[in-house]
C-alpha cells in the first residue's frame, strides 16, 4: 500500500451508538442531561452508515462530529472541576466550531456542501502542513534534541533529577547517553518521520477532491505577507479573521451573543490581559478567585449542550452530501 495515498484507506465508523446511552442519561444530574444527550444523537449519525470507502469529504464530516463529541467531553469535565478558565476556553472554541458547521450546511445543494467539506479538508491540512513546516526549523529541531540539556541531566544528583521530574514529567532515560554521535543519530531519525509527515500532507492536497481548494489557499497566501488565513476567508476575501466573520452575521440570537461576549473575554484569558476576571471584588476585599462560580458554570454547560443538539440538523445534512444515496 502506497504510505501517500490516502484514497487507499478505509474509514472506522465507531459503533458508540451501542453504548448505554439511556443509562448515563438516567445517571447524569437533571439539570446536565443535556449533554449526554446531545452525544447519543451525535453518535446516532453514525448508526445507517454502510460505506467506509475514504473521500476528503466524509473525512471532513467525521473530524467534524469527533470535535463535538470532544468538546462535550471537555464541558463534562470542566462542570467536575468547576473551573471558570476551562469554560472560558470551551466557549470559544465551540463558538468558532459552531460558526463552521453553519457555514458549510447553509447551502441547499448538497453538491455545495460536499465542497464545502472538502474546503474544510484542505484548510485544515494545510494548517497541519504549516504546523509540521514549523516543527523542522533547525532551531526547533535543535531545541528538541539538546545534547547539552541531556548531559546536564544525567550528570545531575539524584534530588536535582527528582526536582527536573517534577517541573517538566518523568524522563525516559532509556536511550540517554550524553553521546553526540547517538544523541545524532536519534535527532536524524526523528526528523526523518517528521519530513514524511510532511510528505504525506503535502501529497494529500494535491488529491484531485482538494487540490482547487488548496490553490486557492496558495492564492490568497500570495497576496500578503501573513501566511495564516480564516477559514472564513476561502468563500468571502473580507473575512480575513473570525472577527469579521461575527460581523458579517446578524447576532440576533441571544445565545449566540451571550457567547461571542464569553469569546471576547475568553480572549482576554488566554493571553492574561484580564486583571478583575481572576478576583472576586467587593467593596471592601479583593478575594482571589481560585473556585468556579458554579451555577454560573451549570448555565454555560447547558447553553453549549443545547447549542451542540442545534447542530444535529446541520450535520446530518452534511453527511447526506458526503454519503450521497446512490
Amino acid at each position: 500500500m502506497d504510505y501517500f495515498d490516502i484514497s487507499k484507506t478505509k474509514l472506522i465508523i465507531p459503533e458508540l451508538w451501542k453504548k448505554d446511552w439511556d443509562a448515563l442519561i438516567e445517571e447524569t444530574d437533571e439539570k446536565m442531561t443535556v449533554l449526554p444527550e446531545a452525544q447519543k444523537r451525535i453518535v446516532a449519525l453514525f448508526k445507517d452508515i454502510d460505506d467506509d470507502s475514504f473521500t476528503f469529504s466524509r473525512a471532513a464530516w467525521l473530524c467534524l462530529t469527533t470535535r463535538l463529541f470532544n468538546i462535550i467531553n471537555a464541558v463534562v469535565g470542566a462542570c467536575h472541576s468547576n473551573s471558570d478558565l476551562l469554560f472560558d476556553v470551551l466557549q470559544r472554541i465551540f463558538l468558532e466550531y459552531w460558526f463552521q458547521v453553519y457555514t458549510m450546511a447553509q447551502s441547499e445543494s448538497q453538491e455545495k456542501r460536499r465542497d464545502y467539506l472538502n474546503a474544510y479538508a484542505a484548510w485544515s491540512l494545510d494548517c497541519d502542513l504549516m504546523y509540521q513546516k514549523y516543527l523542522l526549523k533547525p532551531s526547533v529541531m535543535d531545541g528538541i534534541w539538546d545534547i547539552e540539556e541531556e548531559k546536564e541531566y544525567l550528570e545531575s544528583s539524584e534530588e536535582e533529577k527528582i526536582i527536573k521530574e517534577k517541573l517538566f514529567g518523568p524522563t525516559n532515560t532509556e536511550k540517554l547517553t550524553g553521546d553526540y554521535h547517538e544523541a545524532e543519530k536519534r535527532k536524524l531519525a526523528h526528523k526523518s518521520e517528521e519530513y514524511k509527515k510532511r510528505d504525506k500532507i503535502k501529497k494529500w492536497l494535491e488529491h484531485e477532491d482538494i487540490k482547487p481548494w488548496t490553490e486557492r489557499i496558495h492564492k490568497i497566501r500570495r497576496k500578503r505577507r501573513n501566511p495564516n488565513l480564516s477559514f472564513y476567508e476561502l468563500f468571502d476575501k473580507s473575512q480575513t479573521s473570525f472577527y469579521q466573520k461575527i460581523k458579517a452575521k446578524d447576532l440576533s440570537d441571544k445565545d449566540l451573543e451571550f457567547l461571542y461576549a464569553e469569546y471576547k473575554k475568553s480572549s482576554m484569558k488566554i493571553h492574561g490581559s484580564s486583571f478583575l476576571d481572576n478576583f472576586v471584588v467587593n467593596p471592601k476585599i479583593l478575594f482571589p478567585k481560585i473556585m468556579g462560580d458554579s451555577d454560573s458554570n451549570t448555565e454555560k454547560a447547558i447553553l453549549i449542550g443545547s447549542l451542540a443538539t442545534s447542530l444535529i440538523l446541520p450535520l446530518l445534512f452534511l453527511k447526506k452530501a458526503a454519503w450521497p444515496k446512490k
